[in-house]
């Protein structure tokens, strides 16, 4: 799990990390449940043309070099092994089922879910439809060998700039207790709302290893 406040760059952590491994060859399944598969793929160009992103969004702004670059890295990324699925009000058990189906049709060995809070289900309370879909990713590593990446809200706080915990993860301790690690994103600002540009991942759980 990766946990981040809003506007924090958990999105752009997954994205990363989901093209990052496509590029070595990883087929990569992605549920984009706030992006379309358009502004996915416009997400990625950034990254790797090392071109602002405001460009991307307006490409008046870009001069001819940028622009042939651009080009060019979208057609790349066009050939890495990434699905992504841009559903609208998908359940978790439908999650799972696509899941399994790209795990077999395609041999996907690594699967990132944007975002876990959206995610439907049929309970009407937020926290259980929240622990019913963590438990439902939870079976897909142990069915199919899979890992999955769930990106999870953390709550709001009053002061943005307090370090999160796992006490931070919204709506639902059951996402502390399924992940078997858990990384807090943690960008403080300075005294006029500019990012201070330090900083940290927070391995705040993992089974397996050290945290901190």
């Amino acid at each position: 799990v990766i946990g981040a406040r809003p506007s924090r760059g958990k999105t752009v952590l997954g994205t990363q990390i989901a093209v990052a491994n496509a590029m070595q060859g990883t087929p990569v399944l992605v549920f984009s449940f706030e992006m379309t598969r358009r502004q996915f793929v416009r997400r990625m160009i950034p990254n790797y043309a090392l071109i602002e992103a405001y460009k991307i969004r307006d490409p008046r702004y870009m001069n001819a070099s940028e622009m042939e670059s651009a080009k060019s890295c979208s057609k790349e990324l066009q050939k890495l092994p990434i699905w992504v699925v841009d559903p609208d009000g998908m359940k978790s058990s439908e999650v799972t089922s696509a899941a399994k189906y790209h795990i077999h049709r395609y041999g996907v060995k690594l699967i990132v879910v944007d975002y876990l809070q959206i995610v439907r289900g049929p309970q009407r309370e937020l926290r259980e439809r929240v622990a019913h879909c963590s438990n439902a990713l939870r079976a897909i590593p142990k069915t199919e060998g899979v890992p999955v990446i769930a990106l999870s809200q953390l709550r709001r706080l009053e002061d943005e700039n307090t370090r999160p915990s796992l006490d931070s993860l919204k709506e639902s301790g059951d996402i502390e207790a399924h992940a078997h690690t858990v990384i807090l994103l943690y960008r403080p600002r300075d005294k006029e709302g500019h990012w201070t540009n330090e900083d940290e991942a927070i391995i705040a759980k993992q089974r397996e290893g050290l945290v901190g």
